[in-house]
């Protein structure tokens, strides 16, 4: 599924861009440099941390630093849509920012209202597993 991630990017960004008031802040890679790197010993369920871009509202948790747990995350770029995460072994700081460890969604094929899209893209556009190169026949290769 990893190979089709770039076309839906594109096409939410699409949607993104004809929908949304305003551009959503949130990066796929957000450059983050955290200075604090002071445990809290004290988080708690309700609370909320932020993993990189991504406001992350605890519904579950264990553990007493480094803690382990689920939750959700709120995609404005996707009409506020809440996904469901979960985190292993995460350290946060005392400004509530996640300062190791990672954040995952999670998935659950039982679910009825999640679609899988690979039939489609599958169908649309063909298995792309080799890069294809389309050359102008009437352009020299200048290398």
């Amino acid at each position: 599924m990893n190979k089709y991630f770039s076309i839906l990017f594109i096409y939410f960004s699409l949607l993104v861009n004809i929908f949304a008031q305003e551009r959503p802040t949130f990066r796929l890679n957000p450059a983050v440099n955290i200075a604090n790197q002071t445990p809290i010993t004290n988080l708690i369920v309700s609370e909320t941390f932020e993993a990189g871009d991504f406001p992350v509202k605890i519904l579950e948790l264990t553990g007493s630093s480094p803690y382990s747990g689920k939750g959700f995350i709120v995609v404005p770029y996707l009409a506020d849509t809440k996904i469901a995460v979960e985190f292993n072994n995460i350290t946060v700081n005392t400004n509530y920012q996640l300062i190791n460890g990672v954040v995952e969604t999670t998935y659950n094929p039982a679910w009825n209202n999640v679609l899988d899209l690979d039939p489609v893209i599958l169908q649309i556009f063909g298995d792309q597993s080799e890069t294809q190169r389309t050359e102008d026949p009437g352009v020299e290769d200048s290398a």
